[in-house]
């Protein structure tokens, strides 16, 4: 668990009884995307996330494609709104 947070894939906070009371898992593939920047992922296993990403479609995990969709979203709930 130390490790996981160390890296970035978790945080942690104690509670009475526990050293990881409550646990956030956060996308690990964010994490890995950062951990890539800071040159901490071996390019040839970060090529093949990637690769793996682009086959699952997982397109939300561009920054620039949260950004596009955003106003999309929210002009299709102005719309229902208004209807």
């Amino acid at each position: 668990m130390k490790q996981l947070e160390d890296l970035g894939f978790i945080q942690s906070k104690e509670t009475p009884s526990s050293k990881y009371g409550h646990v956030l898992l956060l996308n690990p593939y964010k994490v890995i995307f950062r951990l890539n920047e800071q040159k901490r992922v071996q390019e040839k296993k970060y090529h093949a996330l990637l690769a793996r990403a682009h086959e699952i479609d997982a397109n939300d995990l561009d920054e620039e494609h949260d950004k596009r969709m955003k106003p999309k979203f929210t002009s299709k709930l102005m719309k229902k709104a208004k209807a």
